[in-house]
């Protein structure tokens, strides 16, 4: 289109260079991610570094720095040397014990079908007082970690575990979650199949 100037003359009114924005090749921002990523085991040889430092300058770790700790670890599963970090972690003044501390772990033995290293971590964060007050109020588990104790128990087939966990789910838990009933009812179908299996072989 055009517009007149003064002297009444058409003047062409030019379409204004386009600015273009130059978009980043996904080539670029991968190589990008290469550089940033960092492998578990060096994830987990770098916090130690940071342990190791604040250990020899006798500054003690709070909470948060003794989980990411655990965390690293039990994705590794390196319960053992998990195991000795919490034990520090409950020893230590600083730290504010609370349940994502000893989840990770759980969560490990779990995904491994350990059924007496999950209980033993399980036992353990049942120890722990809230306040010291209270002496009835002790640390419980949220839905998240018995659904995870519930799938080791129908993995593992364990009738004992079974009924303590969805006793202690009942106390603890008003409504289950979708998820955790499914698991449930998983567990039920189970055994359900097996006695059909029996009564088929009697």
């Amino acid at each position: 289109g055009g517009s007149r100037n003064r002297k009444g003359k058409n003047v062409h009114v030019g379409t204004p260079k386009s600015s273009k924005v130059e978009k980043e090749d996904p080539k670029d921002e991968k190589e990008e991610e290469k550089i940033v990523e960092v492998s578990r085991a060096e994830r987990s040889a770098q916090a130690f570094k940071i342990k190791s430092y604040m250990d020899t300058h006798s500054i003690p770790l709070n909470e948060t720095a003794y989980t990411a700790l655990i965390r690293i670890l039990s994705k590794s599963f390196d319960y053992t040397k998990a195991s000795e970090i919490l034990t520090q972690a409950e020893s230590t003044q600083q730290c504010n014990v609370k349940l994502r501390l000893y989840s990770p772990l759980l969560h490990a033995y779990t995904i491994q079908n350990d059924i007496k290293g999950a209980l033993g971590v399980w036992s353990r964060l049942h120890l722990i007082k809230l306040h010291e007050k209270e002496e009835g109020e002790r640390l419980k588990l949220t839905e998240r970690e018995y659904k995870w104790l519930l799938e080791c128990a129908v993995r593992c087939r364990n009738v004992k575990v079974m009924a303590r966990v969805l006793s202690d789910l009942a106390e603890d838990v008003l409504v289950p979650g979708v998820d955790t009933t499914k698991v449930i009812l998983s567990w039920f179908e189970q055994e359900n199949e097996l006695m059909m299996k029996k009564e088929d072989g009697d």
